[in-house]
């Protein structure tokens, strides 16, 4: 019984860190592609065209 006291909390973290690492892809395709010469507004749609899908 003491093991499903943690069951909430081991998946609101692993959830946590899952929305984290998918928005740290985002930023880090848009930060690519502004490098690359791209413009802010049409790094942003590139980058969410690319990774929205994931």
């Amino acid at each position: 019984m003491p093991v499903l006291i943690f069951v909430p909390m081991f998946t609101f973290v692993t959830l946590l860190a899952v929305g984290l690492d998918y928005d740290i892809f985002m930023v880090t395709r848009v930060r690519e592609s502004v490098i690359k010469g791209s413009g802010d507004e049409e790094a942003i749609a590139r980058g969410v065209t690319e990774n929205g899908g994931a």
